[in-house]
């Protein structure tokens, strides 16, 4: 009966490039306190204290380079993904993440404007911005459903990134 969002990066909850003191900081806004969600961190070495109060953290430790299968079902299970990375050349957690029709959350400004489009397949927050990562997580999860956004995000990537049209 709860959600699950989902935060990777092979050590991203130390590097600040990847965000995540951005999406604590979220987690703490008033409009996700009742919000009924575990929180998945893929990419680590070891559990950790990341000081984020009543929630549920669920680790996957190790590493997921290469392991496609490991990688599907950990975007599969989610319902979400945040990636509030500040420095991205090109969102390849959100293109594969859409590709397990799993909706992606980030910031505008980075490469994530690649392979999301702003309320139709996940949520573009204003850059650096704690308080609109809330509300694209809390929009996302009221609405993902009903609007179809991981099916649309799988629709998206395919046309846009398979391998056909790359090559």
């Amino acid at each position: 009966n709860k959600k699950i969002i989902l935060f990777g990066a092979t050590g991203g909850t130390s590097d600040a490039r990847k965000g995540f003191d951005y999406l604590k900081k979220a987690l703490r806004q008033n409009i996700l306190i009742n919000e009924k969600f575990d929180l998945m961190i893929f990419g680590e070495q070891k559990n950790q204290n990341l000081n984020i109060q009543n929630r549920n953290i669920i680790f996957q430790n190790g590493s997921y380079y290469g392991n496609e299968i490991a990688l599907r079902t950990i975007y599969s299970a989610a319902d979400l993904i945040v990636a509030p990375s500040t420095l991205e050349a090109f969102g390849q957690v959100g293109s594969e993440a859409g590709a397990c029709e799993t909706p992606c959350i980030a910031f505008n400004n980075t490469g994530f404007e690649d392979v999301i489009l702003h309320k139709e397949t996940g949520f573009l927050a204003k850059y650096k911005n704690y308080v609109d990562l809330a509300e694209g997580i809390s929009w996302c999860l009221k609405n993902s459903k009903e609007l179809n956004l991981g099916k649309k995000a799988r629709t998206y990537v395919v046309k846009k990134f398979s391998s056909d049209v790359i090559a």
